[in-house]
């Protein structure tokens, strides 16, 4: 009898190879984005009403929320592919729209719909990935394919940092980023155009019978099933809004916002961002290994790391006008943590779902993390710098706690083929 074809996602091809690349320029956009809209906090600050001071800090991360909804659950129902294209057509005329923008309120419209479009397009992301990738490779390719936005604000931040030094205008600067980010756009857009759409959403969905396919080929390893039982929902989603909430809200306050809320100086608040991104950008890099380690012990570490390292920047913040060095280095070893508890949600959440579902979860568990993290941008606002490290250490913990439930209770994902991870959930 001959031997049924295995599918495409039962190895790494040019399939997965487009899909990762696409991926990724995708993060880097979010990147670009984020950090054009925190630098405009100071580049408008002369023309900002003072009713807009508290209010415009939130307009990103609020659309970034909504985009993760929205198109978290029309990515279950149309496809990946379908939103794949709507996502990057709203992000590219936002970032188009936030270059050129006139004044104050242009700009914020463009941020608004280019944040929408980052958003909405990490769930089909990492649902696509999860989907499409082999059980041995899924965590490398969800975490360096998700490192390109930490690689993104790094690089914007270099962009915005040298504008400074260099007395370039703010609409020079401008220019020169929305330049960088249309010429990834148009290289995104040559390689989605070609990618084909999921086979295990259309299976999922009824699209495409499985016959069709042969006998299915499940990749991965077996789960022990004599030492486990099912994950229940609501600790899938106990954990994962926990270790969300903490990652998200202590990366963005103290990657982007620390640097606005305490420091004026256009380098200082560059040098801030980017030595923050550089950080976890270079953590990224554990995406090369991250298959070879267990999830469950590697988020404990994550969020205990970061918990432990932030402590030192409690007392060392005050010496950043006069000796930085130990503030950039615990910074740059902090943001490196923080990295690995992003690393971690970022492979557990689409694992942790089914297919018909998986987009739409990881959605939700993002609109938790970030409705915490708009409600800190604002309340932390008014608290003085001290408060404000204290209460980063405080959703650390968090996420530490979240962990530790995980690593009692929780089922181990790694290398584990969808099919086999499904029975469980």
């Amino acid at each position: 009898m001959e031997k049924p074809e295995e599918p495409a996602e039962a190895r790494w091809g040019k399939t997965q190879t487009s899909a990762f690349i696409s991926t990724s320029l995708g993060f880097l956009m979010w990147g670009f984005v984020t950090t054009m809209g925190v630098a405009s906090l100071s580049w408008f600050k002369g023309e900002m009403p003072a009713f807009m001071i508290p209010i415009y800090p939130i307009i990103g991360p609020l659309m970034l929320l909504i985009g993760n909804q929205v198109m978290g659950r029309a990515a279950d129902l149309i496809g990946r592919k379908k939103i794949y294209l709507v996502t990057m057509l709203l992000y590219s005329i936002g970032l188009l729209g936030m270059a050129a923008a006139n004044n104050l309120y242009e700009f914020a419209i463009a941020y608004a719909v280019a944040e929408f479009g980052v958003g909405g397009e990490e769930p089909a992301s990492l649902a696509a990935l999860t989907e499409l990738m082999p059980a041995s490779s899924r965590g490398k390719a969800l975490v360096l394919s998700s490192n390109f936005d930490n690689v993104g604000a790094a690089l914007a931040s270099g962009i915005i940092l040298l504008s400074g030094l260099y007395s370039l205008s703010f609409e020079q600067a401008r220019i020169i980023l929305g330049a960088s980010g249309i010429a990834a756009i148009i290289v995104t857009t040559i390689i989605r155009l070609s990618m084909p759409e999921s086979i295990k959403w259309l299976i999922a969905t009824g699209k495409l019978s499985n016959d069709r396919l042969g006998s299915p080929h499940i990749n991965g390893k077996s789960i022990n099933e004599d030492n486990i039982t099912k994950s229940p929902l609501w600790l899938r989603l106990f954990t994962l809004a926990a270790i969300g909430v903490s990652q998200i809200v202590t990366y963005g306050l103290i990657a982007f916002y620390l640097a606005y809320y305490y420091y004026t100086s256009i380098t200082t608040i560059s040098a801030i961002i980017m030595m923050a991104n550089l950080g976890a950008a270079a953590a990224g890099l554990i995406g090369f290994i991250v298959d070879k380690i267990g999830r469950r012990e590697f988020m404990l570490v994550s969020y205990l790391g970061g918990t432990l390292t932030i402590i030192p920047i409690l007392f060392l913040y005050k010496s950043l006008g006069t000796d930085p060095l130990l503030f950039y280095l615990f910074l740059f070893i902090n943001m490196m943590f923080s990295e690995f508890g992003w690393a971690v949600r970022t492979m557990l959440e689409p694992e942790l779902f089914k297919t018909t579902e998986r987009a739409t979860f990881i959605g939700l568990v993002r609109v938790i993390a970030w409705s915490a993290y708009i409600s800190m941008i604002y309340f932390s606002s008014f608290l003085s710098e001290y408060s404000y490290l204290l209460l980063n250490l405080g959703f650390y913990i968090i996420g530490t706690i979240g962990s530790i439930t995980w690593l009692v209770a929780g089922i181990e994902t790694r290398g584990v083929s969808l099919e086999k991870l499904e029975k469980y959930l």
